[in-house]
């Protein structure tokens, strides 16, 4: 990536961080602390982002599409919790949270 290509990626960084709604309400470590460990992924429609095998993504903010969060049961049925949508963010959907949500069985 060029020099020019990093500024770049560092300035929509910055705005798109700034759009969060508690960005004005922390502190300036906190907003730091953001800013080191924020990245952006990207997805292909129908791709799984998270499985009990992946790491733990932690807040997702969307900036684009849809996400679908649902569980799976044995019987291989899916059943929807909630979907997010551009400029909606979730810890809920944190994969480290949803693999300690158990299955309710019938």
């Amino acid at each position: 990536m060029t020099t020019a290509a990093v500024s770049i990626a560092a300035i929509d960084m910055e705005r798109t961080l700034t759009q969060l709604p508690f960005w004005s309400s922390l502190t300036k470590h906190e907003m730091e602390t953001l800013r080191q460990s924020a990245f952006v992924r990207h997805y292909e429609k129908g791709a799984f982002v998270h499985s009990r095998d992946n790491e733990c993504l932690g807040m997702l903010f969307i900036l684009s599409g849809e996400i679908r969060t649902y569980l799976l049961s044995e019987e291989g049925r899916e059943v929807t919790l909630f979907r997010l949508y551009p400029g909606e963010l979730c810890v809920l959907s944190a994969s480290c949270v949803i693999s300690q949500i158990p299955l309710i069985r019938k």
